[in-house]
């Protein structure tokens, strides 16, 4: 499932998207591991059925 959390870097807020079970993500044909965008940026991502090379050999 994905998941969006809140991060702080240099005192600006961020939103972080990943998988919470290991998959990519992705927008508009690329795939990320995860993807930090500028807070209420307004992108949104799909879960794809491929795991992320930190997670193949599990």
């Amino acid at each position: 499932m994905i998941q969006t959390e809140n991060i702080t870097i240099n005192n600006t807020d961020f939103d972080r998207t990943y998988s919470d079970c290991g998959f990519y993500i992705e927008r508009d044909g690329v795939k990320y591991s995860d993807a930090v965008d500028p807070k209420n940026s307004g992108r949104t991502y799909t879960e794809t059925d491929e795991k992320t090379e930190a997670e193949e050999g599990n």
